[in-house]
């Protein structure tokens, strides 16, 4: 396994996810495809919280489901 990301990279992932929450752009399919792609990376924390903002999200549903629906 690849070691943890930092603090700072996790916050990185928390802010462009809320960026892209209420947007009808393909920025919500990017983030959440980078956000998979390390998803091993990421504390468990960070992993319930970008699950739980993605619940709150106005647009672009499909696209957070991939992360809300992600079993490790």
């Amino acid at each position: 396994m690849k070691d943890k990301l930092t603090y700072q990279e996790e916050t990185i992932f928390v802010l462009a996810a809320r960026y892209a929450h209420n947007r009808r752009t393909g920025a919500a399919l990017q983030v959440v495809k980078e956000i998979l792609n390390k998803w091993e990376r990421i504390s468990d924390f960070t992993k319930e919280q970008l699950k739980r903002e993605a619940k709150e999200a106005s647009f672009n549903h499909d696209n957070w489901a991939l992360l809300i629906d992600n079993e490790e």
